[in-house]
C-alpha cells in the first residue's frame, strides 16, 4: 500500500469520529462500483466500523456480509507461518534447519543452504510455481506435494539470504515441511491448530468446483491474454487455482479474521515470546522504504509510534487486506471479490485515518 509512513498532526481526530470519517472516505469508491466486499475496523474484538457492499454472487443477487467466505490470495501465508512456529514451539523444528534436513528426498536446488528462515522471509532464491506447465494442468495440482516436481525444476535466482524476492514456491515448501513433521495434511493441520483453536468456522481451503455455502464468487475484468486489458466483468474461475494451499488461495470471513487477530495478539496461538519473534521485521522489502519490513509470513510496517502487522492478497477477482496496528490493537480487514486494488484502495483510505487518531 502506498500509504504515508507518518501521521499529520493537523489531521488528528478522536475515535468517536472514526466511523463517519471512514464512511465519508470510501463513498467515492463504492459509488463508482469499484469495490465489492466487506470492511471491518475493530479495536480488540469490538467492532468500531463495518459495512458490506456488492454481491457474493451477482446472478443470484446474494449480498456480501461479515460471514461471507472470501478468497484471501496470499494472506494465507500468515497461517503457514504460524503453523511452522507451532512446530518450532513443539521442538520438532528450528528456524535454522535447512530444507535438506527436513525433506532429504526432495531435489530442490541448494536445499542444504535454504533455511526455514529464508523460506519465511522470501530470501531463499526460489521463485513461483505459477509456470505455464502449472497453468495448463491446474487440475493436477490439488495437494501440496503435487507441486514438488515443478519446484524441483526451479534454479535459485541467488544464494539464500542475499536479498528479498517474493516466493510462492518457498511457502509451498513450508507446507511440505508441515506435512512431513506433523504427519497430517497441511489443510488439516492449519484447520485444527489455528482455525478451530481460534473459533474460525468459516476458514478453510475449498475447491472452486465444490458447492460451499455463503462463498464469494470472484469477478474479474482482467484479460487472460493481457492483464493490462480490461474486459467485461465475469467469473474468475477460468483464471483461478482449483484449490488454495500454503502460499495462498484459501478462504475466510471478516468475522473469522477478527477472531484470528484476537487469538494471535492474546498469545492463544503461540507464546508471547515466539509471537513477537515471528512478527518482528527481519528484512527490508525495498530499498525505497526503510519502514517496510518482512517478518515471518507477515509484513511489519512502521508508522511513527505504530507498527502495522499483516498481509494482503491479490489475483484476478481476488483482493484482501489484513492489518493490525500495535500498540493500539486496531484491526483493519477489507475483503473483496473484485480485481486488485479494490480492497487495498479502500484499506489505504482507512489506514490514513487510523494513523491520525489521537
Amino acid at each position: 500500500m502506498n500509504a504515508s509512513d507518518k501521521s499529520d498532526p493537523e489531521l488528528k481526530f478522536n475515535e468517536v469520529e472514526l466511523p463517519l470519517k471512514i464512511e465519508s472516505s470510501i463513498m467515492d469508491v463504492v459509488n463508482q462500483d469499484l469495490f465489492s466486499g466487506v470492511i471491518v475496523v475493530a479495536k480488540a474484538d469490538k467492532i468500531i466500523y463495518q459495512s458490506n457492499h456488492g454481491f457474493a454472487n451477482i446472478p443470484l443477487k446474494t449480498p456480501n456480509d461479515l460471514d461471507t467466505k472470501f478468497n484471501l490470495g496470499s494472506m494465507n501465508k500468515m497461517f503457514t507461518s504460524i503453523a511452522i512456529a507451532k512446530l518450532v514451539l513443539e521442538e520438532k523444528l528450528s528456524f535454522e534447519n535447512s530444507v535438506a534436513d527436513v525433506l532429504p528426498d526432495a531435489s530442490i536446488d541448494q536445499s542444504e543452504k535454504i533455511k526455514i528462515h529464508h523460506l519465511l522471509t522470501h530470501t531463499s532464491g526460489l521463485g513461483s510455481f505459477f509456470t505455464p506447465e502449472y497453468m495448463k494442468n491446474k487440475k493436477k495440482y490439488l495437494t501440496i506435494g503435487d507441486l514438488l516436481p515443478i519446484i524441483e525444476k526451479d534454479t535459485l535466482s541467488f544464494s539464500p539470504g542475499k536479498r528479498f524476492q517474493y516466493s510462492n514456491s518457498g511457502f509451498e515448501v513450508l507446507g511440505m515441511i508441515i506435512e512431513q513433521l506433523s504427519g497430517m495434511s497441511y489443510f488439516d493441520f492449519v484447520k485444527e491448530k489455528i482455525f478451530l483453536h481460534s473459533g474460525m468456522k468459516n476458514t478453510d481451503s475449498y475447491r472452486i468446483d465444490e458447492q460451499i455455502s455463503n462463498i464469494a464468487e470472484g469477478y474479474t475484468r482482467m484479460s487472460m491474454k493481457d492483464p493490462d486489458i480490461k474486459e467485461e466483468l465475469r467469473s474468475n474461475k477460468q483464471m483461478s487455482r482449483i484449490k488454495g494451499s500454503a502460499a495462498g488461495g484459501g478462504y475466510s470471513s471478516a468475522n473469522d479474521l477478527i477472531l484470528f487477530s484476537k487469538a494471535l495478539f492474546s498469545y492463544k496461538l503461540l507464546s508471547e515470546k515466539l509471537t513477537k519473534f515471528v512478527l518482528k521485521g527481519k528484512i527490508k522489502v525495498s530499498s525505497e522504504n526503510e519502514n517496510l519490513n518482512y517478518a515471518y509470513g507477515f509484513s511489519s510496517h512502521n508508522y511513527g509510534s505504530l507498527i502495522r502487522y499483516g498481509h494482503n492478497g491479490g489475483a484476478p477477482g481476488i483482493n484482501s487486506f489484513f492489518g493490525v496496528y500495535q500498540p493500539v490493537n486496531y484491526s483493519l480487514i477489507v475483503l473483496s471479490n473484485f480485481d486488485p486494488p479494490s480492497a487495498e484502495r479502500v484499506a489505504n483510505k482507512i489506514h490514513n485515518l487510523i494513523v491520525n487518531l489521537e
